[in-house]
């Protein structure tokens, strides 16, 4: 049976109509050999090339070592890599080093990919939200190759510690975690389709409204990444590491490492939340092969045909309405000829020409992530309006013959503009046991497709600025690098593009600690000012800004509202003008407004007060918001977002009396994603050469911040301490070698610094073990910081003296963290 979802709505000029089963694409990434983001994909694509890496003979010595002659003389060194799998912004994700060097590499890279989709979707404020989480992974090689060999690792962070930092089950649940998301968070494995099943499902979680937004992720990362594979003519391997995918020349496929994301909303609720429109998804269907085949890893060209016929069937699109097919596309002897058959069943009888692509012929085969990739592809040509060749093909194989079906491997860029008429284009993903998964996607109606591009200046006085663009980091790196790319994009875009990139910083965005903000009224002024600002910092998220009663009627003169007779009529009237740019009033606030000698003044604790030079009334309300953001006060700019999707905007930002213009709403455009601050945390596997020449050792970390598997020998209890010193210097020795952190403070909270239940486990453990002290589980709870757990000990072994043993025995046991669902 073929399980799908589709749409039978019919179709308006020039895109689909938003039909009740339609599913937006709204936001991407990916992350593949020879491109680092979607943006250097789409450039490879466009190229002809491919991104695969070829190693020289001195890089392999250790693996051809290990081969036969005949094995060497077959060996093909070349495959996909990723750059930079070493390095993880630990810091960003709430993990401490330990933590971060454990992880597989593979759910470093897709927590990654998935916030910068949600960026790209504008949707990273999803916390609280009932956001899905579907994703797929290939095996743990990092865990296999790198961990496991040493003993001492596993016996320092215990076995469940490296399972759940590694296995396939957590990666979901790791990531709608990190997010803070309560939709369902489901891994999915089959395979090389397992990303495209994961797809499907996230669609019918949103039909069934089991989650309003979902994310779709799949990686996969294979280890060690310089390595190649002996050929052997009964395996998937190609004779010479090139893909060429129903060439006649085809002899097998080429690993690749990569990941990609992919954020999908209900269409409708897409359009009217203005959300950037990729790609329509119209319908998805899976089948299995059963047993109608060859063997277990054989494909059945009977079910291939029958997946991709139940699309077409219940979605209300025509297969002779679809241009471009991306296909699963091996290029392998069996493989490829059977894919051709599965094809021509159902597009035959075409009545034009129709293109089919093949994505692995440039980036390799990313098995668990193939499918998203070949997504993507199809989205970013949609948006492009251009088919990209396909690399390394020649001549049609002998075996494969597109007569009837009319598909054409272009191997030049093919211009594929828009129309009246709806384009379509259709992705397969098989997978090896017999999954089968087939989609098509089509425009976006015609205002979403626009925007994700900027909008034309309108020549009312609300396009005009100041325009506020904030920027905001979880590090002071990565704030400047942030900076710094919003600077390049815009230097690099049209005057017009201004108030729809600034609008796009404001909204759909997490405002983190580091910020800075400017207020500019062209492109110029706006590079020139992001490149000389100034950062601020702010720990904790303020309510809102007080306003002293004696200030009062000076601060509402400023705001433009005149003054009511009465202290408190005035901060009402205040208020009320606050309260349009989003800004509240709080009593109790570290942060006050005055309008000391005639002006504005922002005073933050811990900075010098800033004063609000705005030229005119009207536009203090951009200055006021970018001073009081920065000082760390919580700016609702979604009431700006509300205001402007009504199409009601002020003449003069803040709604000034005055002329009022009923002008285009703002919308979001794509911008730069966030910049992670990334640090090598990472083990090398037993005998692999580090980057400064020598081997490493079992469980040796290449960072100090990452020397996870630092492991003490064996031995018998050592001494107790004999003063409350020496216990938190104990205490302290353990929670910095625990938590990867050497600059750890007995101040700090370890909670904060990336502790949970298991490192506390661990730590109790250790404790118990090495120094027979009484450590228990409630202690960390307690007291989070490690001289708060010192003093709690030594009043048990008489350290403390009376006052502590009094409050220990006094305080309340808190709730604990179990482990009852293992």
């Amino acid at each position: 049976m073929t399980q799908s979802h589709s749409d039978t709505g019919a179709h308006a000029a020039g895109a689909p109509e938003a039909g009740p089963m339609d599913i937006a694409i709204v936001g991407l990434s990916a992350r593949v050999p020879g491109a680092g983001d979607a943006d250097a994909l789409w450039s490879l694509l466009m190229s002809g090339g491919d991104g695969l890496t070829t190693f020289e003979p001195h890089a392999l010595t250790a693996e051809l070592a290990q081969l036969t002659d005949v094995e060497r003389a077959r060996y093909v060194a070349r495959r996909g890599v990723l750059d930079g799998i070493e390095a993880f912004d630990a810091g960003f994700f709430n993990l401490s080093a330990a933590e971060a060097t454990l992880l597989d590499p593979q759910h470093r890279v897709l927590m990654e990919l998935v916030w910068e989709a949600l960026e790209d979707a504008g949707a990273a404020d999803c916390a609280g939200r009932r956001v899905g989480v579907f994703t797929t992974s290939g095996l743990s090689h990092y865990l296999i190759k790198h961990l496991l060999p040493d003993p001492s690792i596993g016996e320092r962070h215990g076995q469940l510690q490296l399972l759940m930092l590694n296995d396939k089950d957590f990666l979901a649940t790791r990531i709608a975690y990190f997010l803070n998301v309560h939709g369902p968070a489901v891994n999915v494995q089959t395979g090389c389709s397992s990303s495209l099943v994961a797809l499907h499902y996230a669609c019918l979680s949103l039909l069934r409204r089991d989650c309003e937004m979902a994310v779709v992720g799949g990686v996969s990362i294979a280890l060690p990444q310089q390595s190649g594979y002996v050929f052997s003519e009964n395996m998937i391997g190609s004779r010479d590491g090139f893909c060429r995918a129903f060439d006649s020349d085809a002899s097998g496929t080429v690993r690749g490492n990569g990941a990609c994301a992919v954020v999908l909303r209900p269409l409708a609720d897409a359009l009217a939340n203005r959300d950037p429109v990729w790609a329509v998804i119209k319908g998805t269907a899976l089948n299995n092969d059963g047993r109608d085949k060859v063997g277990f890893t054989a494909p059945s060209p009977k079910w291939q045909a029958d997946v991709i016929d139940a699309v077409y069937r219940r979605s209300g699109v025509a297969p002779d309405d679809v241009d471009f097919v991306e296909a699963h596309g091996t290029g392998t002897p069996l493989g490829d000829p059977i894919e051709a058959r599965a094809l021509n069943q159902v597009f035959a009888g075409a009545r034009r020409p129709r293109y089919l692509g093949a994505l692995k012929t440039q980036i390799g085969h990313l098995d668990t992530a193939a499918g998203l990739a070949g997504l993507i592809k199809l989205c970013m040509s949609l948006r492009n309006g251009v088919i990209p060749p396909t690399a390394h093909f020649r001549t049609l194989n002998p075996r494969i013959s597109f007569d009837d079906s009319r598909f054409t491997i272009n191997t030049e860029p093919v211009a594929w503009p828009r129309r009246d008429a709806p384009r379509y284009a259709a992705l397969s993903s098989f997978g090896i046991g017999g999954t089968n998964a087939h989609v098509v996607v089509a425009d976006g109606p015609a205002d979403a497709r626009q925007a994700g591009a900027p909008c034309d200046e309108r020549a009312s006085s609300a396009q005009r600025g100041p325009h506020l663009i904030v920027v905001s980091a979880k590090s002071a790196a990565s704030l400047a690098a942030l900076t710094r790319a919003y600077a390049d994009a815009i230097a690099a875009l049209d005057d017009a593009a201004l108030a729809d990139f600034a609008y796009s910083t404001r909204v759909g965005r997490r405002g983190f600690e580091h910020r800075l903000a400017v207020c500019a009224d062209d492109r110029e002024s706006a590079v020139a000012r992001l490149r000389a600002a100034r950062a601020r910092f702010s720990a904790k998220p303020i309510a809102g800004v007080r306003v002293a009663a004696a200030d009062a009627h000076a601060v509402a003169a400023q705001l433009g509202v005149t003054p009511p007779d009465g202290a408190s009529r005035a901060i009402d009237a205040i208020a009320a003008r606050l309260a349009e740019w989003g800004i509240a009033i709080d009593a109790g606030s570290a942060v006050r407004l005055d309008a000391a000698g005639g002006r504005l003044h922002v005073a933050a604790p811990g900075a010098p007060s800033e004063t609000i030079d705005a030229a005119t009334p009207g536009t203090i309300g951009c200055y006021l918001q970018a001073a009081l953001w920065c000082a760390g006060v919580a700016v609702d700019f979604g009431r700006e977002a509300a205001r402007e999707a009504a199409g009601a905007v002020a003449g003069e930002i803040g709604g000034e009396a005055g002329e009022k213009a009923r002008a285009p709403a703002r919308r979001r455009i794509r911008i730069p994603t966030y910049r992670f601050d990334r640090r090598r945390h990472w083990i090398d596997a037993p005998g692999e050469r580090r980057g400064d020449g020598r081997d490493s050792g079992p469980g040796d970390a290449a960072a100090p911040e990452a020397a996870a598997s630092d492991a003490r020998p064996r031995k018998p209890p050592a001494e107790q301490p004999t003063s409350l010193v020496a216990l938190e210097a104990v205490l302290l020795s353990h929670w910095r070698s625990l938590l990867g952190l050497p600059t750890l403070r007995s101040t700090d909270n370890v909670f904060e610094q990336g502790a949970d239940s298991l490192t506390v486990a661990q730590f109790v453990a250790q404790l118990s073990a090495e120094r027979a002290l009484p450590v228990h589980v409630v202690d960390c709870y307690s007291e989070p910081s490690v001289g708060g757990q010192a003093r709690l000990v030594g009043a048990r072994i008489g350290l403390g003296g009376r006052a502590a043993a009094a409050a220990q025995a006094s305080a309340p046991a808190p709730e604990v963290e179990r482990f009852d669902n293992l």
